[in-house]
């Protein structure tokens, strides 16, 4: 049999050191304080007002850019499916393409193709031909470079990836919160920071040299060894660098998940003190499937190389009693390495790894129905393959999951699983169904007026519906017809999504613009005044787009034009109310209120005729307003000798000028009325005369 190597990746572990920081400081709160390290002596606090605007903006503008750069890279993994391949070399995992493909990056980014560092004397290359760097020394604009891919951690098995980096720092004397930093995590889809590893390399003047136990400090300041260097240099700072770090990162608790890994510079807020980071990173190993070879004549299979492990080896649970990192295979089955890394992160287990020696590859994948116009969801359910060719609608395309683009009438895909020169075929028939459609009818309302959305959609297929509207920027709802009032008359979107019994889902929207409500305002001459003299003049100071007005007094219709008088009778306080319409029937409505207040005065003649005349025959006083406790009320008249000839408490009785049924003589007499106002305790007394005339 031929002899033939199956080979692994090197995999170095290293222990690291962890910084985990659990004070949340707002950034105007970090950006305050960072500005008062930059402050140099004779600033104005205009200049210093103005750093901080900047390091503000920057904090706010380094957010984004990560978000940003996380999003990409998430989203390049739900789209490309040449980074679903176990093809570690399309994958370009370690740059070895010479290219950033299958990463999203941001800022200075610049692959390195052999020489070493001026700082450290260090090889800026790893393994390999290339390595990325991360920001630079000079260049102002290289502030947060980073560099960052999703991968999809495999359902089953155990997974573990190795990363290698080496940092050069500028030392500006920042304090830890402010330092820039060496950061390198790993975010969930919800862009959470996962809890292991999280792992940051700095300089600061309270902590020196954090992060990685091996860095060193140069004996001389940056502008030593690079006369145009960049930062702060006022302080003209020495540099901190290391030689490689090799992390090996166990991601078996995030199986079945996505997680982005992001190799982050975070520079100073101002964009001045400087961090430039070499990374390189090993193809990510997962031990649950079989790793496929096809028998050829003897094999050699091997563990990763360049580990620090113990091992042992078995075929077909049988144990071999071999402990070496390599062994000769002579026989189909399954060889089973053991091994334990000496140092290895988020894990304390051994590994489990197995190679399926086979004489053929067995070709299997599923599509699951879809919706035409949709991407084809391929799963490639092959085992023992290494290469793989699929065949559709006359096209050939050798990856681990194609992207075709279907086409009406071909029905059918093809594929070909390849190990060696082992070879198996499969074909699977496409099932595609047609998307609904979307529609629907309104009219714009008033602001505040429900709007009337008739959804006329419909499917092909007669499938039952299931909708999604969005209205505007808060409103949301599944009933076939919404319910929604639009709260001002800016423009706005209706959207609607529907979707039919297969999951098609089809979209439409359509641009609307409440019309706007008159704004109803009025003025009135008077908010407070006496009864028996309550007149007001009420004047319309609504929108000039005002068409019709309505004018209610205590819920009651007095008038329809835009200004008038109205004099209220009684005291209390009235309700004025009025409703405005414009062209679009849209309305509003002012109030105010009216106090009439209540008063009381008193009218007593000095002359009556008690002559039987039918004029004049009472003599009475006369009280106007409604500010009289009548139950307080007497009334009494005096003759000129004192004698009381007639007395009341009754406000409808009067004095006929008779005493004990004989007329009085003519001639004057007093009179004292008596009362109490309403809500009030002290006694009012009225004195005064009348004259007796027959």
């Amino acid at each position: 049999m031929k002899t033939t190597t199956a080979l692994w990746c090197t995999a170095i572990f290293l222990t690291i050191n962890f910084k985990f920081y659990s004070q949340i400081v707002s950034p105007k709160e970090k950006s305050k304080d960072h500005v008062m390290s930059h402050v140099k002596p004779g600033m104005t606090q205009h200049q210093i007002d103005s750093l901080q605007e900047i390091a503000l903006q920057n904090i706010i503008q380094s957010e984004a850019e990560l978000k940003a750069l996380i999003l990409a890279a998430q989203k390049a993994n739900k789209t490309d499916n040449q980074l679903k391949t176990d093809n570690c070399t399309s994958q370009n995992w370690g740059f070895e393409n010479g290219n950033t493909s299958n990463w999203q990056t941001t800022g200075c980014v610049e692959l390195q193709n052999g020489g070493t560092d001026i700082y450290s004397g260090y090889s800026k290359v790893n393994n390999g031909d290339y390595s990325l760097k991360l920001s630079n020394d000079v260049n102002w604009n290289c502030l947060n470079s980073s560099a960052a891919r999703t991968y999809s951690v495999p359902a089953s098995g155990e997974t573990f990836i190795t990363i290698h980096f080496a940092v050069s720092i500028f030392n500006f004397p920042h304090s830890a919160d402010y330092a820039g930093k060496f950061n390198f995590n790993l975010y969930d889809d919800d862009l959470n920071v996962l809890s292991c590893p999280t792992y940051q390399a700095y300089y600061s003047s309270d902590e020196g040299p954090v992060g990685i136990p091996s860095l060193q400090e140069t004996p001389f300041p940056a502008t030593f060894y690079n006369p145009f260097v960049a930062g702060d240099l006022w302080f003209n700072s020495n540099v901190s660098y290391s030689n490689w770090h090799h992390v090996t990162i166990d991601l078996s608790n995030y199986a079945g998940t996505d997680v982005t890994l992001v190799f982050q510079n975070r520079w100073c807020i101002f964009d001045v003190d400087w961090i430039y980071t070499y990374i390189d990173v090993d193809c990510p190993v997962n031990t649950s499937a079989p790793i496929p070879v096809c028998a050829e004549g003897d094999i050699q299979l091997c563990a990763p190389q360049g580990m620090d492990a113990t091992y042992d080896w078995e075929y077909n649970n049988s144990p071999l009693n071999n402990f070496q990192s390599c062994i000769t295979a002579n026989n189909f089955g399954t060889y089973t390495l053991n091994f334990m890394p000496t140092f290895l992160e988020c894990a304390n287990t051994p590994y489990e790894l197995n190679f399926e020696v086979i004489d053929q590859p067995i070709a299997g994948f599923s599509v699951p129905e879809f919706c035409i116009g949709e991407p084809v969801i391929i799963q490639n359910l092959s085992e023992y393959a290494t290469n793989y060719q699929w065949n559709y609608n006359g096209n050939e395309i050798s990856s681990f999951v194609p992207i075709i683009d279907y086409v009406e009438g071909q029905d059918e895909i093809m594929l070909i699983a390849i190990t060696g020169n082992c070879r198996d075929t499969v074909i699977v028939p496409l099932i595609a169904h047609k998307k609904p459609e979307p529609k629907f009818d309104f009219k714009n309302e008033c602001v505040g007026v429900p709007y009337k959305i008739v959804n006329l959609s419909s499917d092909s297929d007669n499938s039952p519906l299931d909708v999604h509207w969005e209205i505007g920027t808060n409103y949301q709802s599944t009933n076939w017809t919404p319910s929604f009032s639009s709260e001002n008359d800016a423009s706005f979107v209706i959207a609607l999504n529907v979707t039919n019994q297969y999951g098609c889902t089809a979209g439409i929207q359509a641009k609307a613009k409440a019309f706007p409500l008159p704004k109803a305002h009025f003025s009135q001459s008077e908010n407070s005044l006496a009864e028996n003299v309550a007149m007001v003049f009420f004047q319309d100071e609504s929108s000039s787009d005002v068409t019709t007005w309505q004018w209610l007094v205590n819920n009651q219709n007095v008038y329809n034009g835009s200004d008038f008088y109205h004099e209220f009778e009684g005291a209390g306080t009235f309700s004025v109310v009025l409703i405005v319409e414009n062209e679009h029937s849209c309305r509003d409505t002012a109030d105010n209120q009216v106090e009439v207040k209540p008063t009381l005065t008193v009218y007593v003649p000095n002359t009556f005729t008690p002559n039987g005349d039918e004029h004049n025959n009472l003599f009475y006083p006369v009280f106007s307003g409604s500010n009289l406790d009548r139950k307080s009320y007497s009334f009494l008249i005096y003759n000129r000798w004192g004698e009381i000839v007639y007395q009341t408490t009754d406000l409808n009785e009067g004095w006929n000028g008779f005493y004990n049924g004989s007329p009085c003589i003519q001639g004057t007499y007093s009179w004292e009325i008596s009362f109490k106002k309403v809500n009030e305790e002290k006694m009012e007394h009225l004195v005064g005369h009348v004259n007796l005339v027959r």
